[in-house]
């Protein structure tokens, strides 16, 4: 299967599951597929629900309040 694959992203709940997506995104970069997101499932800041990874555009949610979630988003995008 992976022989095909180059580039992936994962998606998942960094939040609940961050050992076992560690663990995957290891498993591709082992196999030589290139990790586009996330670069790590350090889990740097929580706010919400939502979580900020190590190596993520934005650095930290929690230097905003949980109302400006939809702020931290459009932030990075800029």
């Amino acid at each position: 299967m992976t022989e095909n694959l180059r580039y992936i992203t994962i998606s998942g709940s960094y939040r609940k599951f961050p050992k076992e997506i560690e663990e995957v995104i290891q498993n591709f970069q082992d196999r030589g597929v290139i990790v586009l997101s996330p670069k790590s499932a350090q889990i740097v800041s929580c706010v919400g629900g939502f979580v900020t990874l190590q190596g993520d555009a934005i650095k930290k949610l929690n230097n905003f309040s949980s109302n400006d979630i939809s702020q931290a988003i459009r932030k990075c995008i800029q």
